[in-house]
């Protein structure tokens, strides 16, 4: 267990810093004023020594007199036993050329700060606790030891234990450490049985192997693991052991928080930054001994901070469903599912919406039925064909007496046939019904242009609420490390105990908007299921808007030239206006409507004196007769027989109705043409009013991002002043308020100014971003045509 461990995985496990560490090799100096560092470390590890170049690094940021030297003789590794570490630490005490010897790991700390006094400074950066390894601590929180310091870590695997335990519930928990750290410090493993057996858990230790798959092997009814810190293991080794432990859909906890969380560990309360602490404390402890001060008055308490981490995609691999009052608690890692299947983009909503919307399939539905009312309407112009057949059965006395004209059985046959010459009601009817079949299909076309800025709408507004959700959550983090701040300006009297009940009231407060943004997010993503015709509760992710997608009207340049004055933004505004006049199927649909009640206005004069004629034929035979009465006693009679008919109608007085319909139809054209007259008005009214509005959200973006750059600037300044107590708490809650909002109206005037394109576009009848490339090129022409018009 080392603490090198945790640095280096801060590094390595984060991929950020350990380039940029290896790039510090160990140079030996041969300079007067140079100070030579021995260290001793308890395994063979690339950790170890990236740990070490990082406190070298920090150190000589503080020492300015000295060159800081570590030459590779004076950098000795052992081989995780306590007799080699203790060998190396000798060697470099009695090593003349060394002027402190630094010890990294627990072992080699443990031995460094049990066997003082020295005749050289030394220090250990990784005792776990002072009492129970038996090591020298004064009241005073110093070691009291002549040329001995070390860092003591305020681990507690106990308390690990209990909040692993509330969080998951386990039944029996692997707790996994180096073997070599027990044998090096049997102190340690009394220390752990103690505080776990207090709380009767259930446990046991597993020491790891040299390999992942060995370690793997001994873990058995085992339902959760605790991973101790482990030199033994290589970082691959430890990154397949984390694989395997959740493949086993096994949960875990680290002693070393955030840096495992980061590498699949399921949970841990130790954020990443306590590595900070630990690299700063020991150089400055190098920077005083340099100045001469005994290290034996150095405190050796670190006074880390506790967070606790939830890895998301960890949970959601082992099946695990944390509590709503953790999730608001915990930081949450890989929040944002990227193992979901379905993950669409605002075209894709789009296309989705088309086909699957309930809305816009009824609407289609619609046009159906209105085609069959067309196919009715046509086929009363039709001949009309009837065949009927029929049996008779009659009293058998009352046959017989009647001369063959009523048989006891009779079967006959018939075929009747008629056809309109002419009835203006079903002419008329037939074009009524085409007419409206037309608009109904306009009528389509709307909701189709409806159900699309509605499916964008819905989409740009789920956008919005990730957004909302994700600023909500890094203010929720700035907020704790506002408190952090608070804390450790307390602790040197900047602050007072008020900056850190304010901060914890804004944390709760800040809970709270994350829980509200979260649920704003969830509803969002429902209705956008909704409108999509998706199961309700369905996952899906989502892709960001790219406001420079070619597909957008505003990055064409064949169109940007249009509009770059004022002059030219107007006249563009009138080609808009023009254009959603020709295209608008809203007033495609009214027009269809004013043709049917046109006709409808036709139908009624005609009817006061245009007849309807038909003709009509009927051909009667016999089929068959049997029983009494079947014969004929004055002769046969025909079995068979036809007519043919003509005839014409038209209506003498209906009490006034004839001329009441025309009157009627009369107002109802002037009605419709009314309301073409608003529409028209309407749509170029939408068209230049959200032209407006598009101008000015467009230019909002460039501003908005302006302003976010300046309020997040001058928040870093703030919170850095209120970290050395130069500012009121006051001030730094203005700042961080005025940061969070204008990163929030940075983001929402992205989608606000895409709502805006499509709101103006939708009044033109059509959406750009959604034209063929045929169509664009007709559009540019039409254009093009109408600006070279004086």
């Amino acid at each position: 267990m080392s603490l090198t461990y945790l640095a280096g995985l801060g590094k390595i496990r984060n991929g950020v810093l350990a380039t940029l560490l290896l790039l510090t090799p160990f140079l030996s100096f041969s300079q007067d004023e140079s100070f030579n560092i021995g260290v001793v470390t308890d395994c063979d590890s690339e950790i170890d020594r990236q740990f070490v170049n990082r406190i070298l690094a920090e150190a000589r940021i503080l020492v300015d007199d000295y060159v800081l030297v570590i030459e590779d003789r004076h950098y000795l590794k052992g081989d995780c036993s306590a007799a080699t570490v203790k060998a190396n630490l000798d060697r470099l005490l009695a090593d003349p050329d060394v002027d402190m010897v630094l010890g990294i790991d627990v072992i080699a700390s443990h031995l460094i700060a049990k066997n003082g006094p020295y005749n050289k400074p030394a220090i250990g950066n990784a005792v776990i606790n002072a009492q129970a390894q038996d090591i020298p601590i004064t009241s005073k929180g110093t070691s009291g030891v002549d040329n001995v310091s070390y860092l003591e870590l305020p681990l507690s695997p106990q308390r690990d234990l209990e909040v692993f335990n509330q969080l998951v519930g386990f039944e029996k928990v692997a707790i996994v450490i180096d073997e070599s750290v027990f044998k090096g410090i049997p102190e340690l493993k009394t220390f752990l049985e103690d505080g776990i057996n207090a709380d009767s858990l259930d446990y046991e230790f597993i020491n790891t192997e040299k390999t992942a798959s060995g370690t793997l092997a001994k873990l058995s009814d085992h339902d959760a693991v605790y991973f101790l810190p482990s030199n033994e293991l290589t970082d691959a080794e430890f990154q397949q052991l984390i694989n395997g432990v959740n493949e086993r859909g096994l949960k875990s906890f680290s002693v070393l928080g955030r840096l495992d969380v980061d590498r699949g560990v399921l949970a841990g309360v130790a954020p990443a930054s306590n590595i900070d602490l630990f690299t700063r404390r020991t150089a400055l402890n190098i920077q005083r001994i340099i100045n001469d001060e005994n290290p034996k008055k150095f405190g050796v308490k670190v006074n880390l901070k506790e967070e606790l981490v939830l890895n998301m995609a960890t949970a959601r691999a082992i099946d695990f469903s944390p509590g709503w009052d953790l999730l608001s608690e915990a930081v949450l890692l890989n929040e944002e599912r990227l193992d979901i299947d379905r993950n669409i983009s605002i075209f894709d909503a789009i296309a989705e919406g088309i086909g699957e919307n309930l809305t816009l399939n009824i609407s289609k539905q619609d046009v159906e039925i209105q085609a069959k009312e067309v196919t009715i309407a046509q086929s009363n112009l039709l001949p009309d064909l009837t065949a009927n057949a029929s049996h008779t059965t009659v009293d058998k006395d009352l046959a017989s007496v009647s001369n063959g004209q009523n048989p006891q059985n009779r079967g006959a046959g018939s075929l009747a046939f008629s056809q309109l010459i002419y009835a203006e009601s079903a002419v008329a009817n037939r074009s009524i019904q085409q007419y409206l079949y037309e608009a109904e299909k306009a009528n389509l076309e709307s909701q189709t242009l409806d159900i699309i800025l509605e499916v964008s709408n819905t989409y740009l507004q789920l956008m919005q609420a990730k957004t909302l959700e994700k600023i909500q959550r890094q203010n929720l983090e700035v907020t704790r490390k506002n408190l952090e701040l608070a804390r450790i300006g307390t602790s040197i009297g900047q602050t007072g105990p008020s900056d850190l009940y304010r901060w914890q009231g804004e944390i709760a407060n800040g809970k709270s908007n994350l829980l509200n943004a979260t649920a704003q997010r969830k509803q969002a993503e429902i209705a956008l299921n909704q409108i999509l015709n998706r199961p309700i509760d369905e996952e899906f992710g989502t892709q960001e808007i790219d406001l420079l997608d070619s597909r957008y009207i505003i990055n064409n340049p064949n169109i940007d030239r249009f509009i770059n004055n004022p002059r030219d933004y107007k006249k563009f505004s009138d080609f808009l206006v023009a254009t959603a006049m020709k295209q608008s199927p809203d007033l495609a649909s009214l027009e269809q409507n004013v043709k049917a009640i046109e006709r409808s206005l036709l139908l009624n004069k005609r009817n006061q004196y245009i007849p309807n004629v038909s003709v009509s034929a009927n051909y009667n035979q016999e089929l068959y007769r049997s029983g009494a009465g079947t014969e004929f006693v004055f002769g046969d009679l025909n079995k068979w027989n036809w007519n043919v008919g003509v005839g014409a109608s038209l209506p003498i007085f209906q009490g006034g109705r004839r001329k009441a319909l025309v009157q009627q139809s009369q107002v109802q054209v002037m009605q419709i043409g009314t309301q073409k007259t608003n529409l028209q008005r309407i749509i170029e009214q939408q068209v230049r009013s959200q032209m407006e509005q598009l101008r000015a959200s467009y230019t909002n973006i460039e501003l908005a991002k302006e302003a976010e750059e300046a309020t997040v600037k001058n928040f870093e300044l703030v919170q850095d002043a209120y970290s050395q107590g130069s500012v009121l708490i006051t001030q730094l809650l203005d700042a961080q308020n005025a940061a969070i909002s204008s990163q929030l109206n940075s983001a929402n005037v992205i989608y606000q100014f895409l709502i805006d394109l499509l709101t103006m576009e939708r009044a033109t009848g059509s959406y750009y971003m959604l034209l063929t490339t045929d169509q664009r090129t007709d559009f540019e022409s039409e254009l093009a045509s109408y600006f070279s018009q004086p």
